[in-house]
């Protein structure tokens, strides 16, 4: 009886281990989409996004992406633009479809009517996603990032922050 236990509890575990645990064999590639960008700065109202985020992920579970996005707002009268790109370095966790992740960045502040009132910030983030399988190829995820810098302002204006929270979501493909 006992033989019998520990046969079927190694057969279990060997046939778990055998197949793949998530949406990638050898590597994949993620793309997502913004669904939600809210700076933290109480003045901008009305932002909107647009732009995508594309990720690579590597065997032994490492990846890296690239982000480009554009806000636009309002403070007050005036409408600002904010021009956003990442490179990010992620660790995935397999089986439970976990990413876990970190980039750096810049954005450019631009404001309407006066232009050229910021320079360029150092932006940085970090980022976690979850994906659910669909099959061995598949995933749908969500993410959330936690982003953070200030843009310097030139002449008379002071510096502003654009620390953001967003959320995205997409599809990852497993090759």
């Amino acid at each position: 009886m006992r033989a019998f236990i520990i046969a079927a509890c190694s057969a279990l575990i060997l046939s778990v281990t055998a197949l793949p645990a998530s949406a990638e064999v050898l590597f994949s590639v993620s793309l997502d989409v913004p669904v939600a960008y809210d700076l933290t700065n109480p003045d901008v109202s009305d932002e909107d996004i647009s732009g995508f985020k594309v990720l690579v992920s590597l065997p032994f579970f490492l990846g890296f992406g690239y982000e480009k996005y554009d806000v636009t707002g309002l403070a007050g009268p005036t409408s600002i633009t904010i021009d956003v790109e990442f490179y990010d370095l992620f660790v995935t966790i397999p089986v439970i479809e976990v990413v876990l992740g970190a980039g750096i960045g810049t954005g450019l502040l631009d404001t309407n009517p006066v232009s050229n009132s910021f320079e360029e910030a150092d932006l940085k983030q970090f980022f976690i996603s979850y994906g659910i399988d669909f099959g061995l190829f598949f995933d749908i995820h969500l993410a959330y990032h936690v982003i953070s810098g200030e843009a310097a302002g030139l002449g008379a204006n002071s510096n502003e922050s654009l620390d953001a929270k967003m959320w995205t979501a997409g599809i990852k493909v497993g090759f």
